[in-house]
């Protein structure tokens, strides 16, 4: 596998981020975004990945076909962090700052996110317990495509504390993992690549920035 492609996937597998004008804050978040993740998280504390997973936005040029192999392999990626996790337990939105490692992901390729300018946009941040992984997050991507499009939950991503000196290495484990599942070599190269792509999440994103630190 090219060089090129490995890196655009490792994007994909360690999230995207879309602009966000500039991370709203939870006061900001209006009520439609906020119950939309916090149902995300409620079913994320079930184990209920799969129907998360079907919840997401997907590429509206999509045929039927294209979305549900997308759905699977979405919920394939994100059920395999869930389980490296462990069972979510204690969710509480977050208030105040974070910086964590992060690994998760959202419907469609790196071309598609890439291109979204949706009319709005936002991170909600929860606190949680994980029964594998100890204290981390969940963060949640709301966009709303127009004006008058329903509120969707773009991606899904599940994090660990800068702070913890084991985050990193655990983070980069299950993204490991998620490329054996999507059936990618792990090569010197490849690993190389997936340690310089994941870089500290900081939330809420400074003014005017992406949400991940580059």
């Amino acid at each position: 596998m090219a060089g090129g492609r490995v890196g655009r996937l490792l994007t994909t597998v360690l999230s995207i981020a879309v602009a966000t004008g500039a991370g709203c804050s939870k006061s900001h978040v209006p009520p439609p975004a906020r119950n939309l993740a916090a149902e995300a998280v409620e079913l994320l504390s079930y184990g209920d990945v799969r129907t998360v997973a079907e919840k997401m936005h997907y590429p509206p040029t999509y045929t039927p076909q294209e979305r549900k192999m997308d759905i699977t392999a979405t919920g394939n990626g994100l059920d395999l962090a869930a389980r490296e996790f462990g069972r979510l337990s204690e969710p509480k939105e977050h208030a105040g700052v974070a910086a964590f490692y992060e690994v998760g992901g959202s419907g469609g390729d790196v071309a598609y996110l890439s291109s979204l300018s949706p009319h709005y946009s936002a991170q909600v941040l929860y606190e949680a317990k994980f029964a594998k992984l100890g204290k981390g997050y969940v963060r949640i991507t709301v966009i709303q495509l127009a004006a008058d499009s329903p509120f969707e939950i773009l991606g899904v991503y599940f994090g660990l504390p800068v702070k913890d000196p084991h985050s990193k290495q655990a983070i980069l484990e299950i993204t490991r993992k998620q490329l054996i599942q999507m059936g990618v070599p792990i090569t010197p190269e490849v690993e190389q690549q997936m340690a310089a792509s994941l870089t500290p999440v900081r939330y809420p994103a400074p003014q005017g920035s992406s949400q991940h630190v580059q």
